[in-house]
């Protein structure tokens, strides 16, 4: 008896996510907003897991969405619903998956529903519907998109149920990803002064060329050291035009010797780093007037002196 209770149960279960709701839920309610939590850039091949999130519902005793990926750059391996959002009610629920790596030439297809079984009502509130786990193959962009599953309501939607198969409406959110292992490009390094002519009280403006084709530039920062690479201070370069970075390295007293590399990152967290093939750029602070300049005036002004006094001697 309790086993036909318990397939008669699922039945209904199943009925809820597999057929049309049969009404529509009434008054004026905001929409529960279904989303994908995944993040913008992935570096590294291999399993990514991606939440199925659900906000500000109210009821929700089932649902059901298909999801397209591009299956050049994903292929799904698995599901979990085991201790998310419905399963916080305390009652068992029952999954179902429909999901196919090769839908078509492109495009693969995460079709997963799942309902409670038993409950005396449906769950209120914000959660993660389902994790989906993914296999990431290859580098590029991929689109996670829902299909539109209630086309009368406004938006792309996902099918949402109460206990009484009343549709729940809902707005759907897709997500785009890139999968990015490329680091940045550091090019065209150029500083003025030039290095051969830096004085004490010189700010120092370094340009640098820094781009990147897989997703974008993060940030750029120059590092520059002033105890032979003992210690490194950090500046933010800023963007200039054209893919140009630049910074200013503050002045140095007279003698002092900088060092200075650059480091890049991209929205993937790749590095890149120029220090000049390891060398690092380089430069050596000299006095405002060259050292030989004094030394030719003071020995002008003594062989000067020198005739003078010969000259008077012989008069």
């Amino acid at each position: 008896m309790k086993i036909e209770l318990m397939l008669t149960t699922m039945a209904l279960a199943l009925l809820v996510m597999l057929l049309p709701f049969a009404g529509i839920v009434k008054g004026d309610i905001d929409p529960a907003t279904v989303f994908i939590d995944a993040p913008n850039y992935v570096k590294t091949l291999g399993t990514l897991n991606v939440n199925v999130n659900i906000s500000d519902v109210a009821g929700l005793y089932g649902w059901e969405f298909k999801l397209y990926f591009n299956n050049s750059i994903l292929n799904y391996t698995a599901y979990t619903v085991a201790g998310h959002f419905l399963e916080s009610s305390g009652y068992m629920t029952f999954p179902i998956d429909k999901s196919n790596n090769n839908y078509n030439a492109t495009h693969g297809l995460v079709w997963i529903a799942d309902a409670l079984v038993g409950a005396p009502a449906g769950v209120d509130g914000n959660g993660t519907l389902v994790t989906i786990t993914f296999n990431v193959t290859n580098y590029g962009t991929v689109n996670l998109t829902f299909e539109d599953l209630l086309p009368s309501m406004p938006d792309v939607n996902v099918k949402l149920g109460d206990k009484n198969a009343n549709q729940i409406q809902n707005v759907a959110i897709g997500k785009t990803m890139v999968v990015d292992a490329t680091p940045p490009e550091i090019t065209n390094v150029v500083q003025d002064p030039p290095a051969d002519n830096v004085q004490p009280t010189d700010y120092v403006n370094v340009n640098a060329t820094v781009t990147d084709t897989g997703s974008s530039v993060k940030n750029v920062t120059l590092y520059y050291s002033t105890d032979n690479a003992m210690t490194w201070n950090p500046i933010l370069m800023t963007l200039l035009s054209d893919d140009i970075y630049n910074a200013t390295i503050p002045p140095n007293v007279y003698g002092t010797y900088v060092q200075y590399k650059i480091v890049a990152y991209d929205e993937a967290e790749n590095m890149a780093v120029n220090d000049n093939a390891g060398a690092y750029y380089v430069y050596h602070v000299i006095p405002e007037f060259p050292t030989l300049v004094p030394l030719i005036l003071i020995i002008a002004v003594a062989t000067i002196a020198a005739v003078l006094v010969k000259s008077k001697k012989y008069k």
